[in-house]
């Protein structure tokens, strides 16, 4: 869907979608549950493969981002 979009709509749309999660997440936590024990549900094999994800998706953003600063600054 993204690829109809222009480059400032995308990044909109990416920040909104960002702090929108961020507010969730954030929403639902408070000091005491921050503070609890965290105990996965599932074994420490899928454990690694989340994490392992969460990393390629890091990654995946910060390659956009590059490509999105580039943008703004032949803009300017």
């Amino acid at each position: 869907m993204d690829k109809e979009m222009t480059l400032p709509a995308v990044r909109n749309y990416w920040e909104e979608t960002h702090i929108h999660v961020t507010h969730l997440v954030a929403d639902d936590l408070d000091d005491k549950k921050l503070l609890e024990e965290v105990r996965s549900p599932w074994s420490e094999d899928t454990e690694e493969l989340l994490c392992t994800l969460v990393d390629s998706v890091c990654a995946h953003d910060a390659k956009h981002f590059e490509l999105i600063e580039q943008y703004f600054e032949i803009a300017k």
